[in-house]
């Protein structure tokens, strides 16, 4: 049962562990159970996470079908070691400024942000040149 606060979260991120193919099976019940309570306008990211791990994800084909399938942003990402962490972060930070119009003169009105960060800091993120992991 998903928690009820989901249905007024702006992004909603999903991880899983890619050395644990139950894990991801499990990413199409969680996409499932959200669309049922959340608000139209969220955003939804999908990591596979324990990149670290695996030289080559077994259900790479059911990961890629996925992708094709929705319009999430879909990462595989190491938070032991980093790898992807930084495009993730800077894919989600670029698809923010488009999917809730944060450019504009007028603020978003349906985005829920309770606490103001530094977005000058999050547009610090270093990319590595070449290197995407999203979508």
């Amino acid at each position: 049962m998903i928690p009820t606060y989901i249905k007024d979260a702006d992004i909603i991120i999903i991880v899983f562990d890619v050395t644990n193919k139950s894990s991801f099976d499990h990413v199409r019940v969680w996409i499932k159970e959200i669309a049922e309570i959340r608000k139209n306008n969220s955003m939804i990211s999908i990591i596979g996470n324990k990149l670290d791990l695996v030289n080559n994800i077994e259900y790479i084909n059911e990961i890629q079908n996925l992708v094709s399938e929705t319009n999430y942003i879909i990462c595989t990402m190491s938070a032991k070691t980093n790898d992807g962490v930084d495009e993730f972060f800077g894919q989600l930070y670029n698809e923010m400024i488009t999917h809730f119009n944060l450019e504009s003169d007028e603020p978003n009105k349906d985005l829920n942000v309770t606490e103001k960060f530094d977005i000058d800091k999050l547009k610090q993120v270093t990319l590595k040149p070449n290197k995407k992991c999203c979508k």
